[in-house]
């Protein structure tokens, strides 16, 4: 626990009520000031107050003391008068019986709050306070210069129905290059270096390398026991490269940068689909589509350790970067499981959209995104609590997500629309569509 106190100061501001609107906020500890700013398309100025609390919570360490002043009644009454607690009890409905405006964020406020401790300071707005007038500017400056977060850098974005692999520029909305590789390429995985990337061709039942700095195929390889290679994982060190054979049931290790097969594991499961490693990488988990269980494998052995039940369908599969905590997504009961990272017996279940097929963390371990093929949206897991807090609506047969290195913004893509969905993260709303090929799905981001 942090026994430090911060002093923050927010304000929100809208052109228009709704209209595009901003928000400011300013962090004071004893690494000095922090601002932060950001927008909105379509909000309101109510929004864009409790948006700026939002994000200043999320900006300091939990168990610390913050003080929060805002010159938003409307936001410290709701604290202080115990407006919450009445609006919790009453199944989020107001006095006069109708739904509390804002729900979605008042959800986020509490759960960042109950992991602090929060007080509230009411400031009179523009009476000469110098950093509430700051916030203020921060805020409006927000407004007029559009997304205050620049998206930079590539996706490598894998087309499925036209066997192509796609360089694609994330500020520039174009497409840089188009290689047309085998059959039904699926999942791609980068070195952690960034100089290269993997990609199975599942169709083709080939594991392509690809040179990032020329964007060109360096080698193909294939094996006996390659039937629909799907997903990859990459050790830090860039030595291993973990790949799941679907059809085959068989796990394989491979020497990098070489790309030799290290060895070839039989897993005695059905459908091994996705492979995801612990933050220390002693162990790696393979989700078995069919046999309805994760593989454990122990990396440091280098050998399976057991086969854990989980539900009907594990296809997309995480481990949480700071508790450990095992993520999986079933695509036949559209539940999410969270599982003890020591026995793995089930902590929380979690009821998403239908037919959830990817699952990924956002980089600091805030939150998961799950792409809902069938319904066609976005589930956004707060894994603090853990509660799906949001479902966003994307393009038609989300599939392949990923997140830039800042965590600042995500991509998904979007197998019958064609394109890819950029997501706001600190908002939690798409902004943008890039359009891409013929059934995407496979997709990583690569820096500039």
């Amino acid at each position: 626990m942090s026994n430090e106190t911060i002093v923050v100061y927010t304000d929100g501001a809208c052109s228009g009520n709704p209209g595009p609107g901003g928000y400011g906020v300013i962090i004071k500890s004893t690494a000095g000031i922090k601002e932060l700013f950001g927008r909105e398309e379509q909000t309101t100025n109510q929004r864009m107050e409790m948006l700026a609390t939002v994000v200043a919570l999320e900006n300091t360490p939990e168990g610390s003391e913050v003080i929060i002043h805002s010159d938003s009644a409307y936001l410290v009454r709701a604290w202080r008068e115990g407006w919450l607690d009445k609006w919790q009890r009453n199944g989020w409905l107001n006095a006069k019986g109708d739904p509390v405006a804002n729900k979605d964020l008042w959800q986020r406020l509490l759960s960042l709050a109950a992991r602090r401790r929060v007080r509230w300071e009411k400031v009179a707005g523009h009476a000469g306070n110098e950093l509430n007038e700051r916030c203020d500017y921060l805020a409006r400056m927000a407004i007029k210069g559009g997304d205050t977060m620049t998206k930079t850098g590539y996706l490598l974005v894998l087309n499925k129905d036209e066997d192509t692999v796609m360089y694609v520029d994330i500020a520039a909305r174009r497409i840089v290059k188009t290689i047309p590789v085998d059959k039904n390429p699926h999942e791609v995985v980068v070195s952690p270096d960034g100089k290269q990337a993997y990609v199975t061709c599942s169709g083709g039942d080939t594991l392509l390398a690809f040179d990032n700095d020329t964007m060109t195929i360096t080698k193909r390889v294939t094996h006996p026991d390659f039937r629909f290679p799907h997903g990859l994982a990459i050790t830090r060190d860039g030595k291993r490269l973990l790949l799941a054979s679907t059809r085959s049931g068989k796990f394989f290790i491979f020497d990098l940068p070489s790309l030799e097969v290290k060895r070839v594991y039989a897993t005695g499961q059905e459908s091994v689909h996705m492979v995801s490693l612990t933050p220390d990488e002693r162990f790696a988990y393979i989700a078995n589509i069919r046999s309805d269980s994760l593989t454990l494998f122990d990396m440091e052995k280098e050998e399976i350790v057991t086969h854990i039940p989980v539900g009907r369908g594990p296809e997309g599969v995480a481990v949480h970067p700071h508790t450990n905590q095992v993520y999986v997504a079933n695509q036949h009961d559209n539940n999410l499981y969270v599982l003890d990272p020591q026995d793995h017996r089930v902590l929380h279940t979690l009821k998403l959209g239908t037919v959830p097929i990817r699952l990924m963390m956002s980089p600091d371990g805030r939150y998961a995104f799950v792409p809902n093929r069938e319904s066609g949206d976005l589930s956004i897991i707060d894994c603090g609590r853990p509660w799906e807090i949001k479902r966003i609506r994307v393009g038609v047969w989300p599939g392949g997500v990923v997140f830039d290195d800042s965590g600042h913004f995500a991509y998904v893509a979007n197998n019958k629309t064609n394109d890819i969905s950029v997501i706001d993260v600190t908002t939690l709303k798409e902004v943008d569509r890039i359009d891409v090929g013929i059934h995407p799905d496979g997709i990583a981001y690569l820096k500039c």
